[in-house]
């Protein structure tokens, strides 16, 4: 029988560590005949050789590298002489530090999309103990929502990312290591993939200066897109206005610029483009373009102004920049020609000579005015009378009659309204207005037949009138040779005739209201 060896049996056989290299011997003493030693991993037989010395044999063990499998199993030295005596046996179980076996990035990494959030678990398996686990994004360390979960030789360990369009194309890895060997580490990492709506910049073309764009310029624009798919639409905006392609009108559009021809005052403002993709749609920056022109006059119109000391006419235009200069001029109904040396924006009447006709010429940093303002300079007289009334209330009982100034004849007019009932003849109403042509007429009775009769006064006497009359048998027959009156005027016979065709020169206007219907 051989004698015990010095194995001690049953105990653990502790600091091992996975592919180092391993030696191992066992050794028997006396025994007669002389036992031969055999290893065995469990019930796996291991290569070995018996060698013999005066007092004892042995057998030497030696693994290069100590395989991760061997880990929680049994090694065994038995000892055998004889198929007459049982073997002897002697055990010990390997406990090894093995490292991570495998490591995995799992969850939505296929595509991503910006804004939103995603959760990543990091997964290893294998270590002995469990593995501890460390997060990167772009080799920069980053903290996990939690601890990380260990259960045997598993860990697990999750990480939320909110990715932006400038994280398209980072790395995210995971690092696994024994946390007793931590020099030798398991990694795994993935590139990000995340789609992002358009990001846009809107640029003015060339050396244009935005603030300083002359009516007449050509203007571009161009849309630079940087989008993830690629943005399949790009609209042009002029304010709030989405632009078309016109090239009559000089509007040239590419799905990345746009061509302003000759840009007109109109056209000055805010410009923006807007482009869209699957992620969503953006809008640009705003480029606002201040058109400069000339000046130009604000009424289009010949007004008729009084010759009045202390009283100004103003020279009033629209520019871009202000006017800096006026010129003004005058053209007597003699035909003589003044040019005044007066360079402001309001002209006192006073220094009119007499009637005529008084121009203004302004000019700004861009040029001079090219149709001057116009004014026809008359001496102070009666009032011109009201224009175009008409009647914007036409339910009974109530009319409201609204008219537009005529030339106040350089002085200070109130408006009047005189309503008449024809049968029995008899003023019923008698209004004035100091400010407006504007009358409102209430409690008419159905069936009343009414002469309206409107007109101005100032200081020197009263302007003609303007007269709305019921329908009576002279103007009747004059009904049936001309066309109806204004479009709307449902419930009223309205008839326009010719000036002074029925009343003669001292009635503008006569218009036929029937209130019988």
């Amino acid at each position: 029988m051989p004698d015990d060896s010095k194995l001690v049996d049953g105990e653990q056989l502790k600091g091992l560590i996975e592919n180092d290299e391993f030696r191992a011997t066992c050794s028997s003493f006396s025994g007669a005949p002389r036992p031969q030693l055999e290893w065995y991993i469990d019930k796996l037989k291991l290569d070995s050789k018996t060698e013999e010395e005066t007092d004892r044999v042995y057998s030497h063990l030696t693994v290069k590298s100590l395989p991760r499998h061997w880990s929680g199993r049994k090694l065994i030295c038995q000892a055998s002489n004889t198929n007459l005596t049982t073997p002897i046996r002697k055990e010990v179980e390997l406990k090894m530090l093995t490292y991570p076996s495998f490591t995995e990035i799992t969850g939505p990494v296929s595509e991503l999309s910006a804004g939103h959030n995603y959760t990543l678990q990091c997964s290893s398996y294998g270590s002995e103990p469990a593995a501890d686990l460390i997060w990167y994004i772009n080799n920069k360390k980053v903290d996990p929502d939690s601890t990380i979960i260990k259960i045997g030789n598993n860990s697990t360990s999750q990480l939320t990312i909110l990715p932006t369009s400038g994280s398209d194309g980072w790395n995210v890895s995971c690092s696994s290591f024994n946390p007793k060997l931590p020099m030798d580490r398991v990694d795994t990492s993935y590139t990000m993939n995340v789609n992002y709506p358009p990001i846009l910049k809107l640029k003015i073309g060339g050396s244009l200066n935005p603030s300083k764009i002359r009516q007449g310029n050509d203007v571009y624009f161009e849309c630079f897109s940087m989008a993830k798919p690629p943005a399949y639409k790009i609209e042009w905006y002029h304010g709030k206005n989405r632009l078309e392609e016109n090239v009559k009108d000089g509007i040239l559009i590419t799905p990345t610029t746009l061509v302003i021809q000759k840009m007109t005052k109109e056209q000055g403002g805010s410009y923006h483009c807007r482009a869209s993709n699957v992620e969503g749609d953006t809008i640009s920056n705003r480029i606002h373009i201040n058109v400069r022109y000339p000046p130009e006059c604000l009424t289009s119109s010949l007004s008729t102004v009084s010759m009045a000391p202390n009283k100004t006419v103003r020279c009033r235009v629209d520019s871009n920049p202000e006017p800096t200069r006026f010129f003004w001029s005058f053209n007597s109904s003699k035909g003589e020609e003044i040019a005044f040396e007066y360079d402001k924006i309001d002209l006192d009447l006073g220094l009119i000579p007499g009637p005529g006709e008084l121009s203004c010429v302004a000019q700004n940093r861009i040029g001079n005015q090219e149709i001057p303002c116009a004014w026809q300079v008359k001496e102070t007289g009666i009032p011109e009378p009201p224009d175009d009334c008409n009647i914007t209330n036409q339910s009974i009982p109530i009319l409201n009659i609204n008219c537009k100034p005529g030339w106040d004849g350089g002085l200070a007019q109130t408006f009047h309204l005189e309503l008449w009932e024809t049968n029995p003849s008899r003023i019923i109403r008698n209004l004035s207005n100091l400010h407006q042509p504007q009358f409102k007429i209430t409690r008419l009775k159905p069936g009343q037949s009414l002469i309206i009769i409107i007109y101005a006064s100032n200081s020197k006497g009263r302007s003609r009138y303007v007269e709305m009359e019921s329908r009576t048998t002279k103007v009747a027959e004059l009904a049936e040779q001309i066309d109806s009156g204004p479009e709307g005027s449902a419930g009223l016979d309205w008839i326009q005739v010719p000036l002074g065709a029925v009343l003669g020169n001292n009635f503008k206007y006569i218009y036929t209201l029937n209130l019988n219907q």
